[in-house]
């Protein structure tokens, strides 16, 4: 295999002639490539929408309801670059804190009998270790521009000064 087929035009061609090549005239399933994208982001909406009928549900459990800000937070700080071309990754994500929300509520246990439509993808799509939701920075970013200018300006002084400008 070369580089071009690690493009998405490369894996696209690769998808095609894979599909031509079995004499299957279907689209390739949620997870299988880029065709997926739709359905994770439609996964994504999916997961929003739960997390928010379950805000109510989560007043009584500090715990759940600091998750569903947790999410908010996160939800709004991925970028549109990230949801298109990592959009496997923001599902993972998405996923740890429907996990992690259905761990902490009473009655929304999976029934262990159902396997659950993103099990299937789970090899494509794995599962987020760690929580994603984004810290607040030792430094603010105001404060880091601050700096910056300042370096900057003391920087300049000390250069015209050696070369005796001023």
């Amino acid at each position: 295999m070369s580089w071009i087929d690690y493009t998405p035009l490369g894996f696209a061609v690769n998808q095609v002639a894979k599909i031509a090549a079995s004499g299957n005239t279907e689209l390739p399933s949620s997870g299988t490539g880029i065709v997926a994208a739709a359905s994770q982001g439609q996964d994504i909406d999916a997961i929003t929408e739960y997390m928010a009928n379950a805000k109510t549900e989560a007043q009584t459990y500090p715990e759940a309801a600091q998750l569903i800000t947790d999410y908010s937070k996160w939800l709004s700080s991925i970028s549109l670059y990230r949801r298109t071309f990592d959009a496997a990754g923001v599902l993972s994500e998405a996923k740890y804190y429907r996990d992690k929300l259905n761990s902490i509520l009473p009655g929304r246990k999976p029934d262990p009998s159902v396997t659950p439509a993103d099990a299937v993808t789970s090899l494509q799509i794995p599962a987020a270790v760690k929580d994603p939701t984004p810290k607040t920075p030792l430094i603010p970013t105001p404060y880091k521009y601050a700096i910056a200018a300042g370096g900057s300006a003391v920087l300049v002084i000390v250069l015209l000064k050696k070369l005796k400008v001023i």
